[in-house]
């Protein structure tokens, strides 16, 4: 508990007012040290005892009073951890701007008892005069933050260690790294940043994912190492995660990068998880990247899947002048699937078409790329369903082909939208 210790520094009238202290410093989770001596322990005793224990403390807090100021053990105390660098902590017991800390003399001159290092405007103080609830308050905020200020940057310096002996310990690294995600301390922030560095892609991207999580998918500084994590198997889901979290135009970039990487045979998030990935952010970019993926030439049944997911109203028009095959009088069937997954008059007059110009050819002559279209045109009406798409299908009932390639299909799909008619 040495690193959580307060020296209480206080003149033997305050003894009260030190143990009050004392325990108020213990109820915070902190530990408090008094001289208990009683002026039994004297001469290089009593100092070896008071430098040990102030030494060991992370700041020093003094009970200013008349009495104290006055005091030589109380101002050798707080000089003394002062020289030592160690933050003091002014618990006012009296108005610094009143008599008998400011008075004046016989010749009318202002006299004041309180060293200037102790004076209220130079440091972080309470005053505890008025003897109110907030400033009990305003002292526990105080030792708390003096404990983040001092002794948080040492602890995080002593992780740093930990991590760089157990560099390839990914058990231990990621312990580190939870710890570093949820300590509130500019110092954890700055060594995951220090960390994007490494030559090592899986520290680097670890790093990355703890500082996207410490900040709540705010901190910009993240993408890099996140860019990286998507690369590498352990750490790919956890970063796709963590940019949809984002839902940034940025994020969204990193992501489409990573969806054409993945198409070239690279390891790491797969093509169909980005995607579906893609379709969860509500970020206005996704759909503009989609449809230039499809205008591209990409074609992939996770690619028609988000933009159904999307709802893609934009996409139609690209769809349907891209019905048809180039050079080939057939059907893209990934236009067809994707049509009769967003719901809209466009789309139910789209596969109407389709229907209707496929429904009378022969079953015998029709090629199995056009009788694919068929289907998917049909089970595209059906998941749109409405009474327009029920009498299209129930007209294509009637037909040569339906009666003997389709007839199961056909039967099923007009139960389907019947059958969600009657619900609605």
């Amino acid at each position: 508990m040495a690193d959580r210790l307060f020296f209480i520094s206080y003149k033997s009238e305050q003894y009260s007012q030190a143990l009050k202290t004392k325990d108020f410093v213990e109820e915070q989770g902190f530990l408090g040290w008094l001289d208990n001596s009683g002026g039994l322990v004297a001469g290089d005793a009593w100092k070896e005892m008071i430098d040990n224990a102030i030494q060991e403390s992370i700041s020093l807090i003094v009970l200013v009073s008349a009495e104290s100021m006055q005091s030589p053990y109380v101002t050798y105390e707080w000089s003394y951890a002062m020289g030592l660098g160690k933050r003091v902590i002014p618990v006012f017991l009296q108005d610094p701007d009143k008599p008998p800390l400011k008075y004046l003399d016989g010749n009318g001159n202002t006299r004041e008892l309180v060293h200037p290092k102790l004076h209220p405007q130079h440091l972080q103080h309470v005053a505890m005069w008025d003897e109110n609830h907030q400033q009990w308050d305003k002292l526990a905020e105080v030792i708390k933050s003096v404990f983040e200020e001092v002794k948080v940057p040492l602890i995080v310096q002593t992780m740093r260690n930990t991590l760089f002996a157990n560099i390839f310990n990914s058990k231990e690294r990621r312990e580190i790294f939870h710890v570093l995600k949820d300590y509130e301390h500019k110092a954890t922030t700055d060594l995951l940043i220090q960390l994007f560095d490494l030559p090592y892609n899986i520290v680097v991207a670890e790093a990355g994912i703890a500082l996207a999580q410490k900040s709540k998918y705010t901190d910009e500084r993240a993408y890099k190492p996140l860019e990286v994590g998507l690369k590498l198997s352990d750490t790919s889901i956890q970063a796709l995660e963590c940019l949809a979290k984002y839902n940034s135009p940025e994020a969204v970039k990193i992501l489409v990068e990573r969806y054409k990487d993945h198409k070239k045979g690279n390891l790491g998030a797969s093509s169909d998880q980005v995607l579906d990935t893609l379709s969860t952010m509500k970020a206005q970019e996704v759909e503009f990247e989609l449809i230039k993926l499809f205008r591209e030439g990409h074609r992939s049944n996770s690619l028609s899947n988000a933009l159904i997911k999307l709802q893609s109203s934009e996409i139609i028009p690209y769809l349907i002048s891209n019905l048809k095959e180039k050079y080939r009088d057939v059907y893209d069937p990934f236009c067809i699937k994707t049509l009769g997954g967003i719901r809209s008059e466009n789309s139910i007059r789209v596969l109407g078409e389709i229907v209707d110009t496929l429904k009378s050819e022969d079953s015998d002559t029709i090629s199995q790329s056009n009788l694919q279209a068929f289907e998917l045109a049909v089970e595209g009406l059906a998941n749109i369903g409405g009474r327009q798409a029920l009498d299209i299908l129930e007209d294509a009932r009637d037909w040569e082909l339906s009666q003997t390639e389709c007839d199961y299909l056909l039967d099923e799909a007009i139960k389907q939208v019947k059958s969600n008619l009657d619900f609605y």
